[in-house]
C-alpha cells in the first residue's frame, strides 16, 4: 500500500486481501476514510456469521483498519507497519 496523507493505494495483493474481506466489484478505494469505511461494514457483517472461521474474517478486517491521523500508519505484509521517514 502507497499512502500519501489521507490518499492510498492499495497493492495487487492488498487489493486481493480487501476484495476478500469486503467483497469482490467495487472499485479500489483511494482514500483510507473510504477503506476504513467499508472494513468496518465488513467487521459487523463477518462478526455476525454462522462459523468460527468467518467471524475470525471480522478479526481480520478490524486489525486492517488504519489510523486516519497517522499518515505514517499503512499496511505491509499483512500487518499495520510504521514507515519512518
Amino acid at each position: 500500500m502507497l499512502r500519501h496523507k489521507h490518499s492510498i493505494r492499495l497493492s495487487a495483493v492488498d487489493q486481493r486481501l480487501f476484495e476478500a474481506l469486503t467483497g469482490p466489484g467495487q472499485p479500489a478505494p483511494t482514500t483510507v476514510t473510504d477503506y476504513n469505511q467499508r472494513l468496518r461494514l465488513a467487521v459487523q457483517t463477518w462478526s455476525q456469521a454462522r462459523s468460527r472461521d468467518e467471524r475470525d474474517l471480522g478479526v481480520i478486517a478490524a486489525g486492517l483498519l488504519l489510523d486516519e491521523q497517522d499518515h505514517a500508519a499503512v499496511i505491509d505484509h499483512q500487518r499495520l507497519a510504521r514507515v519512518r521517514h
